[in-house]
């Protein structure tokens, strides 16, 4: 085989005379097109061992980047047979990688000779003219495998592979723009041209193209949403495609897939009323009665958006007839009422002249009369024990009702249906009779559940009945509950027993100051705020030197923050840290320090340095990332 490159093997357009001879009769090998740089299995059986042998020599060769090397060895093979695609094609490789191309193109015009057909081969001569600097021949041998494709759309992929390869993008458009109108099918290239617009951040024309795509295949709207994702990322890809969606809307308002397009584009962009918008539009195009609100509203409560929540249940319930639709609607309308009331009131809180919610705002009392009409109109319902434990819940967490609470839990276990819903119940009423002071009805609601309930379930009435018996003072019956549950690695509540286990251990040898802790806790849990800072200081006082006195401390701090007294807590926090030098507590308590003066006081500044001297005083806290991302927060490198 000659080593020299001869490109004077064409006409004066710079086509290979083989080409030319032989056009009109190519057609595409995609056989050729699977080849791959392993030896095939089949292709191998049939070597030589020698010639086998020396082809993995070559191929070892390239992937050591010997490529001068590997050339010599194909060129060897190639003469005894010359038309063997695989040493052809490792020998074109190596060339280019040692940027021969007059000899890779000469290889590939004497192959065409013999193998016209191979016209990917033609492609190829045209990207190696390029990488030659030959521009016009380039475009001469793309445009000539153009001209021949006809309706053959995978020559016109051909070439544009060639132009991408090159990172000549636009060129790759135009070409596959052209191929389209070769073709006559509007839907040819979509994923090509989309990719290639993407790349290139023109985004408004990537998501033209998937609507092409859309409208073909209306089914691929999963698929298209995911490959649409790959640039809604950024903020400019996500305005664009809207854009453009919002406009095809415009000129084909009845077609439910560009609206499901457009509605999850704006959940995207976190525009949940634009969202909602289109699933007022898609419910009843498709006459779905509501389903499509009621399921975007569901949505919209796990994302927390419970604005949006309430309004799509709203006009769910508007929708759709009577039935257990609608009584679903009502319950989750019910519940992003609730949660927009706890929003306002905790927003109310929080504002410097102490006022209480607007009107306009939807109130706790509100949200529980609504649980209370379901429970009225549907009877003994599914949703009916649902509203009514929803009731118990705002009762006992919200408004502290424990009364109200209790009622409404042991109502919940008296409806038949209620299934696992009433061990549920019943545990809360067990935190509710806690909370009261009342130990003999805690203990009765948790004997109250059956043995039948679920693992879980279980767990955890295992786990209150040994916090009970710790409040109780029977340590040791504590204990020996806690002990199957804490050896259970695989529990949700392995991790709370352990750490109860270990606390009552640790601090049971000096009993009367774990029993004096333990009543401060008891009090606390019954929102007895001052009662129980004093009882967690008196444990301090009475027995400073036992180590449960370091978290008497601490959790007296605490109380000062839910007593709405913060400066006072970041005082006896700071106090702390500088006068039990040797705590395990003090990383903790300096934490809290600077969260209580971010959050409560509101002294960015001053939380900044407590924070800095944490990482200074702790490195190696469990504590540190997050102080670190406070931090990055608050000096405005992190949203």
């Amino acid at each position: 085989m000659e080593r020299g490159g001869n490109q004077g093997n064409g006409n004066a357009n710079g086509l290979p005379r083989v080409f030319l001879i032989y056009s009109g009769h190519m057609r595409l090998l995609t056989a050729t097109l699977a080849l791959s740089f392993v030896v095939i299995p089949h292709l191998a059986a049939q070597e030589q061992p020698d010639v086998l042998r020396r082809v993995q020599l070559a191929q070892s060769l390239e992937q050591a980047g010997e490529w001068a090397k590997a050339a010599g060895i194909y060129e060897d093979l190639l003469r005894t047979d010359s038309l063997n695609f695989m040493t052809f094609d490792g020998l074109r490789r190596a060339y280019v990688q040692l940027k021969e191309y007059g000899k890779a193109s000469s290889l590939i015009e004497r192959r065409l000779a013999h193998r016209p057909s191979e016209v990917f081969l033609v492609a190829q001569l045209g990207g190696l003219a390029y990488d030659a600097g030959n521009i016009a021949r380039a475009d001469s041998l793309w445009g000539a495998v153009l001209q021949t494709a006809g309706h053959n759309r995978q020559m016109v992929v051909l070439v544009a592979q060639q132009m991408q390869e090159r990172r000549l993008y636009d060129r790759a458009i135009q070409t596959f723009e052209a191929g389209r109108a070769l073709t006559k099918n509007p839907h040819d290239f979509v994923e090509d041209l989309a990719l290639l617009h993407s790349a290139t951040q023109s985004y408004g024309k990537a998501a033209a193209e998937y609507l092409r795509l859309l409208r073909s295949a209306p089914h691929q709207l999963g698929y298209i949403q995911s490959r649409i994702a790959s640039f809604t990322m950024k903020q400019e890809g996500l305005r664009d495609a809207r854009s453009v969606v919002e406009a095809a809307i415009e000129d084909r308002p009845t077609e439910v897939p560009l609206r499901s397009l457009m509605a999850w584009l704006a959940v995207e962009q976190s525009d949940y009323p634009a969202a909602l918008q289109q699933y007022r539009a898609i419910d009843s195009l498709s006459n779905a009665s509501g389903v499509e609100l009621y399921n975007f509203a569901q949505r919209c409560l796990r994302e927390h958006a419970y604005g949006p929540a309430a309004d799509a249940f709203r006009h769910a319930i508007a929708r759709g007839p009577a039935g257990p639709l609608i009584l679903q609607s009502r319950l989750g309308y019910a519940r992003a009422m609730e949660e927009l009331a706890v929003r306002d009131t905790a927003a109310a809180r929080m504002t410097s002249t102490g006022s209480t919610a607007s009107e306009s705002f939807p109130s706790l009392d509100a949200a529980v009369t609504l649980y209370r009409e379901l429970v009225r109109d549907a009877p003994g319902s599914d949703v009916a024990v649902q509203a009514l434990f929803r009731v118990g819940v705002v009762a006992y967490e919200r408004t502290f009702d424990l009364d109200g609470a209790l009622d409404a839990f042991l109502q919940v276990t008296r409806i038949p249906r209620a299934g696992a819903m009433a061990w549920e119940a019943y545990l809360r009423a067990s935190d509710v009779c806690l909370a009261k002071n009342d130990l003999a009805g805690t203990a009765a609601a948790l004997r109250s559940i059956p043995a039948t309930a679920s693992p879980e379930i279980q767990d955890r009435v295992i786990f209150s009945q040994a916090r009970l018996a710790a409040y109780e003072g029977r340590v040791d019956s504590a204990l020996a509950l806690l002990g199957p549950l804490a050896v259970a690695v695989d529990r949700d509540l392995a991790n709370d027993a352990i750490g109860l286990q270990v606390f009552l251990k640790e601090h049971r040898t000096a009993m009367p100051a774990l029993t004096g802790f333990l009543r401060g806790e008891l009090l606390q849990r019954q929102r007895k705020y001052a009662e129980a800072l004093a009882q967690f200081r008196g444990v301090a006082t009475e027995f400073p030197t036992a180590l449960i006195s370091d978290h008497a401390l601490v959790q007296a701090a605490d109380l000062l923050v839910l007593l709405s007294r913060p400066v006072e807590a970041v005082a006896a926090y700071r106090a702390f840290v500088d006068e039990r030098t040797m705590s395990m507590l003090r990383d903790r308590a300096l934490f809290r320090a600077g969260d209580v003066t971010e959050r409560s006081l509101k002294d960015p500044a001053a939380a900044l340095k407590v924070y800095d001297l944490f990482l200074e005083t702790f490195p190696h806290s469990l504590y540190v990332e997050e102080v670190r991302i406070r931090i990055r927060r608050l000096r405005g490198e992190v949203s």
